[in-house]
């Protein structure tokens, strides 16, 4: 799995709490539009490109969390995680993680010695928790 995970510098977030009220300007009228996808311009490109509507969207609340100050991993979703990696998503530690999949309450799988977990089997458990 290949994903990027660091918290944000002070000047990052300060970047993105400025960059949020545009952002939610925008996702109003991206909201009453029905179309698929949302013109952006960047820099270095001559134009506008286009993204998918859900992308705009999933960068919004990427740039949100920045905001807070949190860290931020982007993963897609068929993939697997390690105990350590599932422990941190649900904020408990690895020990806790372990004793909730050996009692079954989230599947997993085996690679030798070490525990899988499918990211989709970990978000319904997530969910079923709130």
């Amino acid at each position: 799995m290949k994903s990027w995970v660091r918290k944000a510098k002070r000047g990052e977030q300060q970047v993105a709490l400025t960059s949020l009220e545009a952002l939610a300007q925008s996702a109003q009228y991206i909201k009453k539009r029905s179309n698929q996808s949302v013109q952006v311009t960047l820099p270095g490109v001559d134009g506008t490109i286009e993204i998918p509507r859900k992308s705009f969207f999933l960068l919004k609340e990427m740039i949100n969390h920045v905001a807070e100050g949190r860290s931020v991993t982007l993963v897609h979703s068929k993939c697997e995680v390690t105990t350590q990696q599932a422990a941190d998503m649900l904020n408990v530690s690895r020990p806790h993680l372990v004793m909730l999949l050996e009692s079954g309450a989230i599947p997993f799988t085996r690679m030798k010695k070490h525990r899988r977990i499918a990211l989709e089997d970990l978000k319904a458990y997530a969910s079923r928790k709130q």
